[in-house]
């Protein structure tokens, strides 16, 4: 049933007797993987000969094969079912009836049970010693009747003598012919194998039982006569029987039974019978002790004698349309007493059994037209039971034959050597699951459009379906392939992917155990970190860094996971606090239909996405960003939020310029803020010596870029001169020119001023 099992050497054998050991033997090995495997033997059949073949896993090292067995008759151009050949009836179901395979005879079961029984007088004896088993199972023990000596009397068992079983004691159990209506009331909590009656009224346990004791010996009495002749019956006291003081009648009783004792025992004595109703006095089987103290036993045993029962075949079909049926029998003995009754149940597609032929006249062993009784739409299958009852030598009518003819139902199977692929048995989270896999239509019949059904198990046993359609129609001999595929984004570890044609039988077909199948696949999960990058007009600010009052906020989120793309905006949130303000506003991604944040989904596979925010803070002061982001997959871009503090200064100003190393060798930068919303239009560095001869002028596009905030250029001055010339050691003075809409920018107050005189700085130049 696994159509992706590995591949293994199988054996196929076939020949004409159950136990393979004809001249017609056939055998073959055959390698093959899971799926639809496939014999064809080289013989020639034989007209209305029975075949029978069996199928194994090869085990040519253990020499233990786990066979599969079946087996046909061959009528030529004819399909349905037939049993024809005696071990073919092994498959039946059977009431009272066996195969006696020697003979190949049918037989009426004949059983025999031993029987076996203890007793005593208490306290000499233990309640499990009083007792009486069938085939060493204990059916009763100790008794109602009390552990008192004023509580006496005798416990009866009464076989069925077609069964060898005893009868329940309660009136609502098997009674036949008023048996074990005698229950005594002391009794009534169960269904007993035993009857028990008081003989002795001396104490009752309420007014109810002080009854005379002749009441008590009358319902023995009474009991005992009731009982057909040839019943078995097993009798055996409960402390004391008192069968010193029993009536006349009472005698002759257990004499009917067989006993050759009941006149002489004493009231002390523990006693067993077993005998038959009808027997002469002496043929009974009795156990007598010689005193209280003693404990005694006897085994014995009851044959069953079934007459009746009845054979039944396994189920057939389904069937598209049935046609005849077809029955022979024969009378096991010259007599011909036997009583014959053949039924054809059938069976619906929801489990309901009717039966559409009852008592099929014996003469009728062809009924060329079945479906004028049973409709395939109505009973796609049914069985056949031929019930059987001989009251003079018990001998069951034996069997010879019984055939269906009909079309037969399709069969599609899973055959992964005709076609089938798996992606990947392990994947990232994200990634895409894709299969392929073929179903072969392995009958002589079409199907229509065959159903497929997807589903998956994840790792929690939780079924999830993916998707059930119909595809073209399946005729005979088909191979249909189907491809499925489906992402795993809320997958993870193991999961098992199933498929299923033809699904809850949508179509009538021969079996189902091979159009169901799964594959088990991993999901690793993604567990990284995305990385979440902030900038302010490009660049990487420090925490408390002055930017500019309208910059523009660039975040980033870049994931490594190529399949599950950053495109949810819930999985970013970003959070503002302006100077003026104690809380937090959480900006949007739309407003009142207007966009505060922009959203650049991710394109795989990079899987970055792009959030952008214009800033225009009207208010000087200390501001807050926050920005929470995780993946698709829910891990965080941290332990901890991005959090940041940055200052905005809405008027333009400009910090004196420092360079940096200073002294210097053979390069320097400088450093410098800017404030305000934009940079200045126009900026230059002169460097000068001493004396106010200007050697370098450099302009502002040489600088590099410009922001608002802290800047260190990327221009190097190395200390040469406008031609490139190398300077002389020594102090060199330098400063510098702005210019924004025609005005300097006005000078920031900043440390670095105590290192400059009327806005001259000092560099000094070692080489």
């Amino acid at each position: 049933s696994n159509p992706f099992a590995e591949a293994k050497d199988f054996v196929f054998q076939i020949d004409t007797t159950p136990d393979f050991s004809s001249p017609v033997f056939l055998s073959t090995t055959i390698q093959s993987k899971g799926g639809v495997i496939e014999w064809m033997p080289p013989l020639t059949l034989q007209d209305s000969v029975v075949y029978y073949w069996r199928v194994s896993i090869d085990s040519v090292n253990t020499g233990n094969y786990d066979w599969r067995r079946s087996s046909f008759q061959y009528i030529n151009s004819k399909t349905g079912w037939a049993q024809a050949h005696f071990p073919q009836f092994n498959a039946n179901e059977y009431q009272y009836i066996n195969q006696d395979f020697t003979n190949r005879k049918f037989r009426f079961i004949n059983l025999t049970n031993e029987i076996f029984v203890k007793t005593g007088v208490y306290p000499h004896v233990d309640v499990y010693n009083v007792s009486f088993s069938i085939n060493n199972d204990v059916r009763r023990f100790w008794t109602c009747l009390k552990q008192h000596p004023d509580y006496i009397g005798m416990l009866f068992v009464v076989f069925d003598t077609l069964s060898g079983e005893p009868f329940l004691s309660r009136a609502s159990a098997i009674k036949p012919n008023g048996l074990g209506e005698y229950n005594n009331v002391h009794c009534s909590s169960g269904d007993l194998p035993t009857i028990e009656f008081f003989t002795n009224s001396t104490v009752g346990w309420s007014k109810l039982y002080e009854a005379p004791q002749s009441w008590w010996f009358n319902t023995i009495v009474n009991f005992i006569d009731s009982l057909p002749n040839g019943t078995p019956v097993l009798a055996y006291s409960a402390q004391n029987h008192n069968a010193e003081n029993y009536t006349n009648q009472l005698y002759q009783a257990f004499e009917s039974i067989g006993s050759s004792y009941i006149r002489t025992i004493n009231n002390d004595e523990p006693y067993i019978i077993f005998g038959k109703k009808g027997y002469n006095i002496g043929d009974a089987h009795e156990s007598v002790g010689s005193g209280p103290l003693d404990k005694i036993s006897l085994t014995d045993s009851v044959k069953s004698r079934w007459k009746n029962g009845y054979i039944k075949s396994p189920i057939i079909g389904p069937s598209k349309k049935w046609k005849s049926l077809h029955w022979d029998y024969s009378y096991s003995d010259s007599i011909h007493m036997d009583y014959i009754e053949f039924d054809v149940i059938g069976i619906k597609n929801d489990g309901t059994v009717d039966t559409v032929i009852n008592n099929l006249p014996l003469d009728s062993t062809d009924v060329n037209s079945l479906d004028n009784y049973v409709t395939a739409n109505n009973y796609p299958w049914i069985q056949l039971i031929m019930k059987t009852r001989d009251d003079s030598l018990n001998t069951p009518a034996q069997l010879k034959k019984w055939q269906v003819i009909y079309a037969g139902a399709p069969e599609t199977a899973i055959n992964p050597q005709k076609g089938f692929s798996f992606y990947n048995d392990t994947l990232l989270q994200g990634d895409t699951v894709r299969m392929s896999i073929a179903t072969e239509n392995i009958s002589n019949y079409d199907m229509d459009s065959l159903k497929v059904k997807y589903w998956i198990v994840d790792h929690n046993r939780i079924e999830q379906p993916i998707s059930e359609y119909k595809l073209r129609p399946h005729p005979s001999g088909d191979v249909l392939i189907d491809t499925i595929s489906f992402d795993t984004r809320d997958l993870k570890n193991l999961n098992r992917l199933w498929v299923e044609f033809n699904p809850d039988n949508d179509q009538l077909e021969l079996t189902h155990i091979n159009n169901i199948a799964e594959l088990p696949f991993y999901v690793k999960t993604d567990e990284s970190n995305p990385l979440l990058d902030v900038t302010f007009d490009g660049v990487h600010i420090m925490d408390g860094d002055i930017v500019s009052a309208r910059p523009h906020i660039l975040i980033t989120l870049k994931d490594e996971n190529k399949y599950l793309a950053l495109e949810d905006t819930s999985n970013i949130s970003v959070f503002l606090k302006i100077p003026s303000q104690q809380s937090y506003k959480k900006l949007n991604f739309n407003s009142q239909g207007v966009d505060e944040l922009i959203f650049h989904p991710a394109s795989l596979p990079e899987n970055e996405c792009k959030i952008e925010y214009q800033g225009d803070f009207q208010e000087d002061g200390i501001y807050n960003l926050r920005v929470q982001a995780k993946d698709e997959s829910g891990n965080k871009s941290g332990n901890i939020d991005y959090d940041i503090n940055f200052e905005v200064v809405n008027k333009s100003t400009i910090t004196n310029v420092l360079n940096w190393p200073n002294p210097f060798s053979t390069r320097t930068h400088f450093v410098f803020t800017l404030t305000g919303s934009r940079v200045p239009d126009y900026m230059k560095i002169q460097i000068m010596t001493v004396t106010g001869k200007v050697v370098r002028e450099i302009e502002m596009d040489e600088m590099g870029p410009v922001h608002i905030g802290k800047n260190i250029t990327e221009y190097a001055w190395d200390g040469t001169d406008e031609f490139g010339d190398r300077l002389a050691n020594g102090v060199y003075l330098y400063r510098v020119i702005t210019d924004m809409n025609g005005e300097s920018i006005e000078k920031r107050d900043s440390a670095a001023d105590q290192f400059f005189r009327k806005g001259f700085g000092k560099m000094y130049l070692i080489r």
